[in-house]
């Protein structure tokens, strides 16, 4: 089989799980908030690139948000450990 060949079958294949995907995406409901980049690479790969954007941009977004706690996070163990070297725990 040619590489051509392979290429309009994979993508026959993702645009027919892209043709049930907006049966899906009704039901997944929570699971499309939580997971947009699974949604967004079907949609890509079956050629609806204006559909796969918008789950592109939800999954950017939310790994936006998840870097921005994790340096949060990352801020405040690095000051709590300045603070503890400035105040050690006293032992009773």
């Amino acid at each position: 089989m040619s590489h051509e060949s392979a290429e309009l079958l994979l993508r026959g294949y993702h645009a027919f799980v892209a043709g049930d995907l907006e049966a899906i995406e009704a039901m997944l409901g929570d699971r499309a908030q939580r997971e947009p980049e699974l949604l967004a690479r079907h949609w890509f790969a079956a050629g609806e690139g204006g559909r796969a954007e918008f789950y592109w941009l939800r999954a950017r977004h939310r790994a936006a948000h998840w870097q921005e706690q994790l340096d949060a996070l990352a801020d405040y163990l690095e000051s709590a450990d300045g603070a503890d070297q400035l105040h050690p725990a006293k032992l009773h």
